[in-house]
């Protein structure tokens, strides 16, 4: 992979060398790995390649994919709207479909342009597209939640500071996610294009789950939200309610829902989780395993604990069965196998203790994100209730084999099925929404223009100006 940006990343573009150069250079490059790699141990370096990688994609998201993110995030939230809304109002500022308004009209700016492009947006376009519909004091307001003036980057970027050598940090996402935007008296820098979209995308989720009754709402809506998504399919699913009417053992926990087929079982657990910059950039197998404990781990748990307890009943006794725990962004973990193996080796162990031996194996094992699971529901509608069982058999030899194997199952979804599902699946409704929203907008603010006098305008606009800078200041 050094050997593969080295040649990519030249002066000039890619560089060309001949077979006899490019073996010498590719011994080197290996020779550089046996002194590097001799030094720490086999977990540590398959954590540090995950943390590499969590970074590296994240820089490399398509702007139609964070497109589809936002409106999947919006669809969940509109779920509890009401109260959600009540949330981020207090904690922003801004009203959620007014922050989405602004944000979409942001984005279909920022993603016509290459990633790595600097953008540099007139207020008075801005203002003038988005006001009197959307108020001065909620334009405001959004800018000072995904933006800075210049001269303020310095104090926000403090608490950044690392003063020692830390190797996690070569990991980490960079600051400006969250403020991906310079705002000026007269316009806006958008100093990354592909860095802006991606930070629109996730700023709602990183202000509200700070809360922690938003937290277990949210988790409810999600879960509420998988049972929807299993049961487009032909799979015959049970919730958690259903399921504890034939489990015998009334103690304990059961994960949320299970689909069954004839000898086959599928175990889904909900976890409306998202990994924060830690869990992102950690490498230490103790302090990685440690974080993700009561949580992502805690899934798997989960999982173990309803498959215990349904053989003991008649129906799924003697079942093959497979744990999924689903979360709402991808943690670079494929399945139970890497954690085993490199994250909480003992964990195996513990579970061994507290069920007499281990319900699932570890391979049986998997995590996916709510984005894989609606194009993997979506592209079994028209398929037998058997296809779902077969799906997750496949991956399971592709995982096992050498070539095969990914760190994520998003990468397997996106070579697999990806390509053959379209459209905005599992968010029509947010994705309609914003249609009607937009259209609306600018519909509404062409009209005044047409009978707004210039000097009126410009006298709105300067106020507005004022507004901005007094609220930075």
């Amino acid at each position: 992979m050094f050997l593969l940006k080295q040649a990519l990343l030249q002066k000039n573009g890619s560089e060309v060398m001949s077979e006899k150069v490019f073996l010498k250079l590719a011994n080197r490059v290996f020779k550089l790995g046996d002194s590097l790699v001799g030094r720490i141990s086999p977990e540590t370096f398959m954590l540090m390649m995950r943390a590499m990688l969590a970074q590296q994609l994240w820089y490399q998201i398509q702007a139609i994919d964070s497109f589809k993110y936002l409106f999947l995030h919006r669809e969940l939230l509109n779920k509890s709207y009401e109260v959600n809304n009540r949330l981020f109002m207090a904690k922003a500022g801004v009203k959620l479909n007014d922050y989405y308004k602004i944000a979409f009209y942001l984005l279909s700016q920022a993603a016509k342009e290459p990633p790595n492009s600097v953008i540099r947006y007139s207020m008075t376009s801005l203002y003038s597209h988005l006001s009197p519909t959307v108020s001065d004091e909620t334009i405001t307001q959004f800018l000072k939640l995904v933006g800075l003036p210049f001269g303020q980057f310095s104090g926000y970027l403090k608490p950044f500071e690392v003063l020692d050598s830390n190797a996690a940090e070569l990991y980490q996402e960079t600051p400006f996610k969250s403020k991906p935007i310079i705002v000026e008296k007269d316009g806006l820098i958008i100093f990354n294009a592909g860095l802006c979209v991606l930070g629109l995308r996730s700023i709602v989720i990183e202000v509200l789950r700070s809360d922690k009754e938003f937290t277990k709402r949210f988790g409810d809506d999600m879960e509420a939200y998988i049972g929807e998504r299993l049961r487009m399919t032909a799979s015959v699913v049970y919730s958690m309610p259903e399921l504890n009417k034939v489990i015998p053992i009334k103690v304990g926990q059961i994960a949320d829902y299970v689909v069954a087929d004839e000898g086959r079982v599928l175990v889904f657990e909900s976890k409306s989780i998202i990994p924060n910059v830690l869990m992102k950039c950690a490498f230490d197998p103790v302090h990685l395993a440690k974080m993700l404990r009561q949580s992502f781990l805690h899934g798997v748990d989960q999982g173990q604990e309803t498959v215990y307890k349904l053989a003991c009943t008649g129906r799924f006794a003697n079942s093959r069965a497979r744990i999924v725990v689903v979360t709402l962004d991808d943690f670079f973990i494929c399945g139970g196998d890497y954690i085993s193996d490199y994250l909480d080796q003992g964990l195996e162990d513990v579970l061994v203790r507290k069920y007499g031996g281990l319900p699932v194996p570890m391979s049986n094992v998997l995590f996916m994100t709510l984005r894989d699971l609606n194009i993997l529901t979506e592209w079994l509608r028209d398929k037998p209730a058997n296809a779902i069982f077969d799906f997750f058999d496949e991956l399971e030899r592709k995982q096992q084999d050498a070539g095969g194997m990914r760190f994520s199952v998003s990468q397997h979804i996106d070579e697999q099925i990806a390509g053959q599902v379209m459209g905005a699946v599992g968010m029509q409704d947010a994705v309609s929404q914003s249609e009607e929203e937009m259209a609306y907008l600018l519909q509404q603010n062409i009209a005044i223009r047409r009978t707004q006098r210039v000097q009126d305008f410009m006298a709105a606009f300067s106020q507005f100006q004022y507004r901005l800078l007094t609220a930075f200041s």
